[in-house]
């Protein structure tokens, strides 16, 4: 039974290609390549042992036959800089976009690229390299941080926290990222936000689990026994919800069952033919059936925020 649900959680997002590859991206501006999720390659990076600055890469998204990752942060007005970076093969990268400030999350869907920027506001492209401002959420606060995206049904939905104790999570809704259609300030903590089977679904501390079909009205559940959730992930069969000593699996965001093991590591992609993961410092991990894992060959110390996988050249 358990084997069966842990396979089930990696039926593919997409089955990939031969042509593929798989890019991650971390800190240090580090990029990794891999043909096959399991021999990793640094393709680029700008320091060694990255810290929580200017050169950590947060998100990276596929679409329209390009990567694009996006990062920086900083806490200085000298050494703050944004990045939107852009390659067609994982290997080579250019600059689209540098700003003053930290460009983070990025999301793909209905045919444009979305993106969190620091000013409260979205960012949005239709090929990665030529960006246009977007809504702009209206709201004061002096920390506010965009933490969280997906897409579905339709819709962009972005979350992040706020705040002097940064514990105040909001949601912004929108169709198109050009205007922010729904904004509100009055979440709970969110440690995962994925979507899939028709809804997004969050999930936070005490075993809390959200559903919502257009991000605006969300219905709340606990998992009992499930303690605080630290990750989320989706494939299309299914999510998997991490805490610390516990996973649960749902094929469609309401009903979940316990697994007896739960990942030795930070998940990050999982599909058809592999399931990728990763511990501090950039230690990559992979599994073939989601219940072997297999630590990736040791590489110096830069930590990994994300993997996403796309055709070469398509």
């Amino acid at each position: 039974m358990i084997r069966s649900l842990l396979l089930l959680l990696l039926l593919p997002q997409a089955v990939p290609p031969s042509e593929g590859v798989y890019v991650a991206v971390g800190y240090g501006g580090r990029r990794l390549v891999s043909r096959d999720g399991v021999a990793w390659e640094i393709s680029a990076e700008w320091a060694v042992d990255g810290k929580d600055d200017s050169n950590n890469l947060i998100s990276v998204a596929y679409g329209k036959g390009r990567f694009v990752a996006v990062g920086g942060g900083g806490w200085t007005r000298e050494t703050q800089a944004g990045h939107i970076l852009v390659s067609k093969d994982g290997r080579e990268w250019t600059e689209a976009r540098k700003a003053p400030n930290r460009i983070s999350p990025i999301v793909f869907g209905d045919d444009r690229f979305v993106a969190g920027a620091s000013d409260k506001s979205l960012l949005w492209s239709e090929d990665g390299e030529t960006w246009k401002p977007g809504g702009r959420i209206d709201y004061k606060d002096w920390a506010f941080w965009f933490r969280r995206c997906a897409h579905g049904n339709g819709t962009f939905v972005f979350m992040g926290n706020h705040g002097k104790d940064q514990k105040a999570y909001w949601c912004a809704v929108s169709r198109n990222a050009e205007s922010i259609d729904h904004f509100a300030t009055d979440l709970p903590v969110v440690a995962g936000l994925a979507f899939g089977a028709g809804l997004f679904v969050t999930v936070g501390a005490e075993g809390l689990v959200q559903t919502s079909a257009d991000g605006r009205e969300w219905k709340r559940q606990t998992i009992a026994n499930a303690g605080d959730f630290q990750q989320l992930a989706w494939t299309p069969k299914g999510f998997l919800a991490v805490g610390k000593k516990v996973a649960f699996t749902s094929a469609d965001g309401q009903t979940w069952t316990a697994l007896s093991k739960k990942p030795p590591c930070h998940l990050l992609w999982a599909d058809a033919t592999i399931t990728i993961g990763t511990t501090w410092p950039g230690q990559m991990w992979n599994s073939t059936d989601g219940t072997t894992w297999t630590k990736g060959a040791g590489m110096t110390p830069n930590g990994i925020n994300e993997v996403v996988y796309g055709a070469v050249g398509k």
